[in-house]
């Protein structure tokens, strides 16, 4: 009996937050369960920014080398990320 009746609340669990995250397009759950995060375009910008910092002065490293890393990771730090 009460396995039965985990099973049912996590059914409805599940259904009632489906539509939650399928009703409403401007609301940030359905946002995140559509798209993730979408950082704004200022982040992106100084992402972008940074990433060629860092390209140009490691040009031989990949972003997932931990030099090239840190360079970017202190790159946003000083743009207050």
């Amino acid at each position: 009996m009460k396995k039965t009746h985990f099973k049912l609340s996590f059914i409805i669990l599940l259904i009632f937050t489906q539509g939650c995250a399928t009703n409403d397009s401007n609301s940030p759950l359905v946002r995140f369960w559509n798209d993730g995060f979408i950082y704004n375009e200022k982040k992106m910008d100084d992402g972008q920014n940074c990433s060629g910092e860092a390209n140009a002065k490691y040009p031989n490293l990949k972003p997932v080398d931990a030099m090239w890393l840190q360079y970017y990771e202190n790159c946003m730090k000083k743009r207050g990320y």
